[in-house]
């Protein structure tokens, strides 16, 4: 459901609407309209919910496909009310944005979005742009306790680059603060009590935490409240952190005395019963912080399954020997030198609490200070399996997800498997079981999911037929990439030699035009007449003084130079441009007419009467920089031995009856390393680069494109790929 933009709430859309921007004749036939009408989506927002900002004034950047800004408009209604005339067949990139932003600031969202749309000759083009807050969120809530307790209370809130204040004082602490992202968060609160208050240096308690991995739209609402906790001499403050669907909480103690008691500071919750499975890897830590100076420091329990595991009875810290931290490291306890007067010690038992068995547990600390001042603190956690499975790790592709999971009874829980979405959705998709591989040695299984979109983020979890609400995580897909003119459709020409790219700023593609232009041949030019679409490229093989043959050959790179030497002449040129996605093959048509081989060079001659063979062949390398090859040094690609090839595809071709459809599967020889370059290169002679071939083979190649879904191979072709 849609409505003309009042407000703003956190998730926008731009719709290029038909029902504002009529159909237009256009007298120029080369030429179509864009026009935007922005709206805005009331449908729910899946991460938070945000009351309704006030109007904004949104700018439009429009780019063509060379990334060049073709028009700005400072106010997205001036294109509302007058569509922009564009050419007509190119892809243009629509951007918008709000105009306010920074790092830190109240009530000012920021809002940001693109999307590509292709226009049509003589039309008003129409696309929906979506656009979406790209700052966090902050508002923070107070609890009448802590406004009869304290006359003053002031939250700071800080990304790393700017910061607000959120003061009781100045009536701020009702603002809504947005900040840029930086992937962390951190506050720190500061409350006056009133009874301090009334002496002339008031005392002021403080709790401070942070968070990691804050992304755009997630939504950080503090709030604060007290629970008096009788035993500690204070209370603690209780922060509910809403960053998704579900809400997190923490308890952090707030001591009124915490400049002169000690205290124990845990990675588990000190005050309530932390659950978590069997055999899971768990952070549990305790910092002491000891404003006194230690004098005492004792752990005690009474739990069989801790002394069996090494924790003593009752486990006085202090002054122990080398040799007693390097027994109790070996039991999962990595224990510090702690002697009398330490005012800080931390204590790391996650290789203890790794190693329990299931059951209830609780840990007591006790410390004593120099000062006289001590605090009993206990631990309680629940070692269950809190569900039978959950998600661990995501590797992908740009269309391809390698989901792993685990499971925690010692039996293979029935029906385990995945689910999935995009983070935007909220529906999942269900992987089947039976695509399921499971190790029973390791209680892990995996899953591997097809048809994905690329360059998007997704949510997954592991699922059984006893669990479905478990652990989400996200992995976002590659992109799929692609290069300029794979259509062979743009070309220009400069003086006598043809290219085949749109312009010399964008140059992709090159052919042996160069180094035969000396002597006036060009064996590679455009064809308009004989195509699967637009046009098509027409590689023909030719005779040429000096070296015998000129194959048709096109390629990703550039020709660098001719070598006229009468003696041992040649070319040089570079193979590869920039590119760095991984694609499972190559696929495209063309159409070969082979003619007899009459031109030859070693270690070839032997070929000299048979047909000619034309030859196709794609390759992806993380070389430092494209490849220089010299044909009068023979200086070529070594494709067996060159450790900077990732992944390689080639097929010879002889004679057809017009155009036939081909695919080309890349073998990957690593599945983890990412290109830097692609080589595509076709020749109507596959050892034109050795001066051997026919005068008379023709081959004509058209609409290249990059396959990434593997349900668009077959089951020997994706063999070939070895993409897992």
């Amino acid at each position: 459901m849609f409505r003309r933009i009042s407000s703003l709430p956190a998730v926008l859309v731009l719709a290029l609407a038909i029902s504002s921007c009529e159909r237009v004749d256009i007298e120029v036939g080369q030429t179509g309209y864009l026009c935007v009408d922005l709206q805005q989506d009331l449908t729910t927002d899946p991460v938070f919910k945000s009351d309704a900002a006030e109007d904004m004034t949104f700018s439009i950047t429009v780019r063509d496909h060379k990334d060049e800004v073709i028009a700005v408009y400072d106010d997205h209604r001036e294109l509302a009310a007058q569509p922009l005339e564009l050419r007509a067949g190119f892809v243009y990139k629509v951007s918008a944005s709000s105009s306010e932003t920074g790092a830190a600031a109240f009530d000012a969202p920021f809002y940001t979005g693109s999307t590509e749309v292709e226009i049509k000759e003589k039309i008003v083009n129409t696309v929906p742009l979506t656009v979406s807050l790209a700052n966090v969120k902050v508002t923070a809530s107070f609890s009448d306790e802590i406004k009869e307790k304290f006359s003053e209370y002031v939250l700071t809130v800080t990304n790393g680059e700017g910061a607000l204040t959120y003061s009781s004082l100045d009536g701020s602490i009702d603002n809504v603060g947005y900040f840029s992202v930086t992937g962390t968060l951190s506050w720190t609160l500061k409350m006056l009590n009133k009874d301090d208050a009334e002496h002339e240096t008031g005392i002021w308690h403080e709790v401070s935490d942070s968070y990691s991995d804050v992304q755009p739209r997630q939504h950080y609402n503090l709030q604060f409240s007290l629970d008096e906790q009788e035993e500690f001499g204070g209370a603690s403050v209780k922060v509910t952190l809403d960053d998704s669907t579900k809400d997190k909480t923490y308890n952090l103690l707030l001591d009124f005395e915490a400049d002169v008691r000690p205290t124990v500071y845990s990675s588990l919750d000190m005050f309530q019963t932390v659950q978590f499975a069997e055999g899971e890897p768990v952070e549990a830590t305790f910092d002491l912080k000891i404003p006194g100076g230690a004098s005492y420091i004792v752990i005690s329990h009474s739990v069989q399954a801790l002394s069996s595991n090494g924790l003593p009875w009752n486990f006085k810290i202090m002054d122990l020997t080398v040799y007693d931290r390097t027994y109790y490291n070996g039991k999962g306890m990595i224990l510090p030198e702690i002697t009398e007067g330490a005012t800080s010690a931390h204590l790391d038992f996650s290789g203890l609490f790794q190693k329990l068995p299931m059951g209830t547990y609780q840990i007591k600390f006790y410390i004593e200070s120099l000062n006289g001042k001590s605090r009993t603190q206990y631990c309680n956690f629940v070692i269950a399996p809190s569900v039978e499975v959950d998600a661990v790790s995501a590797t992908c592709w740009a269309q391809i997800a390698f989901l792993t999971g685990k499971w925690y009874p010692d039996t293979r829980p029935e029906g385990i498997s995945f689910q999935y979405r995009k983070q935007a959705a909220s529906e999942w998709t269900d992987v089947d079981p039976n695509a399921v591989d499971a190790d029973d040695t390791s209680k892990t299984y995996s899953a591997e999911v097809w048809g994905l979109d690329a360059g998007t983020t997704y949510v997954f979890r592991a699922v059984s037929a006893l669990d479905s609400e478990t652990k989400e995580k996200t992995f976002t897909t590659e992109n799929a990439g692609t290069i300029p003119n794979m259509g062979f459709d743009l070309w220009y020409k400069s003086g006598s030699i043809w290219y085949p790219n749109e312009s010399s700023g964008q140059f992709y593609w090159d052919t042996a035009n160069g180094g035969s232009d000396a002597v006036g041949v060009y064996p590679t030019s455009p064809e308009e007449s004989h195509v699967k679409s637009g046009k098509a490229a027409k590689l023909e093989s030719k005779g040429v003084a000096l070296v015998g043959l000129a194959a048709g050959n096109i390629y990703t790179g550039k020709f660098v130079k001719a070598n006229t030497s009468l003696t041992n002449p040649g070319a040089e040129l570079d193979w590869g441009v920039s590119f760095t996605s991984r694609p499972l093959a190559l696929k495209g048509y063309l159409d070969y007419r082979p003619g007899t081989i009459n031109k030859t060079k070693a270690p070839y001659n032997n070929m000299s009467g048979k047909p000619d063979i034309a030859n196709v062949q794609v390759f992806l390398t993380d070389w430092s920089a494209p490849f220089r090859i010299s044909t009068s040094s023979g200086k070529f690609v070594e494709y067996d031995t060159d450790a900077g090839i990732i992944a390689r595809g080639t097929a010879d071709f002889n004679q057809t009856s017009g155009y036939i459809e081909f695919t080309i599967p890349l073998t990957y020889r690593s599945t983890t390393r990412i290109p830097r370059y692609l080589v595509i290169a076709a020749s109507a002679s596959k050892y034109g680069d050795y001066f051997t071939g026919s005068t008379s083979s023709v081959m004509y190649v058209d609409e290249f494109s990059f396959v990434y879904d593997p349900s668009d191979l077959t089951e020997e072709e994706l063999a070939i790929v070895k993409y897992k």
